[in-house]
C-alpha cells in the first residue's frame, strides 16, 4: 500500500489516500509486504502506516457506524442470540462512556460480533484456553487459545490475553470474574484501564447463559 516506500522514506499523496481510505471503509487491517519485506525505509514505512491510521479512525463517528449497523440487522429475519447480546455491549459501552469492553473467549466468535458494531473503546479480549469438552468457564472451542488470540490480533479494536483459570473447580461464575479480573490486571499494566474505571463485560457461566455487565476495575 505504500510501494514508492521501497526506495523513498515518504509515501506519495496517493498512497496516504489510498490507506486513508481503506480505514474509511471499514477495513479490520492494512498490510505491508515489499516496503518491510525488503524496502530500504521499513521501520519508516510502518510509522507513517500506523500515524495515517489512527488520524482517518479520529474521522470516524463510531456511534453512528454502530446504529446504521443495528438498522441493518433488524431489517433481517432475526439475529442470532450472540449478535444480538455483542450490539448491547458496543451501545451499553457508548452510552454509559466506559473505557473497554472486556470479553471472555475461547472460539473468539463472540469477540469478533462486537468488533463488526465499532466500538470506540477497546475490546479486551480474555482468551480461555482450550480443555477437554467444555472449559471452566462454559465455552467449547475447536481451535487452541494461541491459535484465537493470533486470529483475534487482524480483527480492528481487539486486544486479545490469554487467561488461565488458576482453580479449574471453581464454579463458572467464580472462574469467569477471576478471567476478567486477570484480562483487566493486564490491560492496567499495558495504560488501557485505571483503578475505578467503568468496563462492560460480556461472557458466558453456563450453555445457555450468557450475561453482560458494568463493572468498575479494582
Amino acid at each position: 500500500m505504500l510501494e514508492s516506500m521501497i526506495n523513498n522514506p515518504r509515501p506519495t499523496r496517493a498512497e496516504v489516500s489510498d490507506v486513508a481510505n481503506a480505514v474509511l471503509d471499514g477495513a479490520d487491517c492494512v498490510m505491508l509486504s515489499g516496503e518491510t519485506a525488503a524496502g530500504s525505509f521499513p521501520v519508516e514505512a510502518v510509522s507513517i502506516m500506523a500515524s495515517i491510521t489512527r488520524e482517518a479512525e479520529s474521522c470516524i463517528d463510531n456511534y453512528a457506524v454502530m446504529q446504521d449497523f443495528i438498522k441493518k440487522d433488524m431489517t433481517q429475519p432475526m439475529m442470532t442470540d450472540i449478535e444480538s447480546l455483542a450490539s448491547s455491549a458496543v451501545a451499553t459501552a457508548a452510552k454509559t462512556r466506559a473505557k473497554a469492553i472486556v470479553c471472555l473467549a475461547a472460539s473468539g466468535i463472540a469477540a469478533r460480533l462486537i468488533a463488526k458494531y465499532r466500538p470506540e473503546q477497546p475490546i479486551i479480549v480474555g482468551v480461555v484456553p482450550r480443555g477437554e469438552g467444555r472449559d471452566a468457564i462454559g465455552f467449547v472451542s475447536q481451535t487452541s487459545g494461541h491459535q484465537v488470540a493470533r486470529q483475534c490480533l487482524v480483527t480492528r479494536g481487539l486486544l486479545p490475553v490469554m487467561v488461565t483459570p488458576k482453580d479449574t473447580n471453581a464454579p463458572p461464575a467464580a472462574a469467569a470474574k477471576a478471567a476478567i479480573e486477570e484480562a483487566c490486571s493486564w490491560a492496567k499494566g499495558e495504560g488501557l484501564l485505571e483503578a475505578g474505571d467503568k468496563i462492560v463485560t460480556m461472557y458466558n457461566v453456563e450453555k445457555q447463559c450468557a450475561v453482560l455487565r458494568i463493572m468498575s476495575v479494582e
